[in-house]
């Protein structure tokens, strides 16, 4: 039990000289799950592409905007969506080699 609580307490003080040597001091002081919190990524982002153009949405903004597209858009994305599903399952084409 002691050597645990003298390992924690180890990394706990590890931990704050790499915070210190960052240069992101505001983190300083903070609390082991208070630092994974903004350290490590929490949720999974997404990234929607159109022309040179992108937004990042989580998984419920992005479910939203699917749901309130109008139909006719809906369906365009499903079309693109069934096909880049089946072009993920094929394997890719090679080239031809003479034998």
């Amino acid at each position: 039990m002691v050597n645990q609580i003298v390992f924690v307490e180890l990394a706990y003080s590890l931990i704050q000289v790499f915070i210190q040597k960052l240069g992101r001091n505001e983190l300083a002081g903070r609390t082991r799950q208070r630092l994974l919190d903004v350290l490590l990524p929490k949720d999974y982002w997404m990234a929607a592409y159109y022309k040179q153009c992108f937004g990042m949405f989580s998984k419920l903004q992005y479910t939203e905007e699917l749901l309130t597209l109008r139909e006719g858009a809906r369906r365009r994305l499903l079309g693109t969506t069934r096909r880049l599903r089946r072009a993920e399952l094929r394997p890719p084409e090679l080239p031809w080699r003479p034998e």
